[in-house]
């Protein structure tokens, strides 16, 4: 994996980066990283990388302003925040991040941040498969599916790149499918993938490509306390 740390603090991006060796060499992740001081030359570069540890505090554009723009551009890239302000980690909500690493809680925090990465990385290849008839089957990858949406007697499928995919069966059989893969059942018709929700209001979430799916009253407590113990495994402070 390649990594980029975005740090205006020369002095702790030396000290992170020889944490970051040391720990990945324990838990055998094969990574590189760079350092760049400056957010705005970050997506300056032609590089894309699948890791982006960004501090939050910086002149000019912020970590929070830079993870905007960097989800925007690669849905799939890790994001982590650092920071000495632990108070920041409701607002890197809309970002979908991995984790939050505090500064001061490096030693503590780092290991659990490469055991959230390593998880996802195991958990993003992995393939399900759906019948299309009695004798063959699709194999697909659950970490693609923004959402499914019931059509009668079918399920369409709905990938992350728009495109969509209708199969014949219930919404149930396709929950218990992806039950494993974080996904939630926000209506009667519709289960959303929790990796792409990044904002909920009273009676919807909101997709990180901005779609908005309904959640109805018999879902709603159970949407909005999943969604947001999610948020809460990833972030690393304990």
């Amino acid at each position: 994996m390649k990594a980029i740390l975005v740090d205006d603090d020369i002095g702790f991006c030396e000290m992170f980066l020889a944490r970051l060796r040391e720990e990945a060499g324990k838990q055998d992740i094969v990574l590189e990283c760079d350092v760049c001081h400056e957010s705005k030359k970050v997506l300056q570069q032609n590089v894309v990388y699948d890791i982006y540890f960004l501090d939050i505090e910086m002149e000019g554009m912020s970590g929070l302003e830079l993870a905007g723009e960097l989800r925007g551009r690669y849905i799939h890239a890790e994001i982590i925040f650092i920071s000495f302000h632990e108070q920041y980690v409701w607002q890197t909500f809309p970002a979908k991040p991995g984790a939050f690493i505090r500064k001061a809680q490096l030693d503590t925090d780092l290991p659990k941040a490469l055991q959230i990465i390593a998880k996802r990385n195991r958990e993003n290849s992995v393939e399900v498969e759906i019948p299309v008839n009695s004798r063959t089957s699709d194999k697909i990858r659950p970490m693609d599916i923004l959402y499914c949406k019931s059509a009668e007697h079918y399920v369409d499928f709905v990938w992350e790149n728009g495109s969509h995919k209708l199969y014949r069966m219930k919404l149930n059989q396709a929950e218990e499918l992806l039950q494993a893969y974080h996904f939630v059942r926000t209506h009667s018709r519709y289960l959303v993938n929790l990796e792409y929700i990044c904002g909920l209001s009273a009676d919807r979430v909101i997709l990180i490509n901005r779609e908005e799916i309904p959640v109805s009253r018999t879902y709603k407590r159970k949407v909005h306390m999943t969604v947001m113990n999610l948020d809460e495994q990833k972030r690393v402070a304990q």
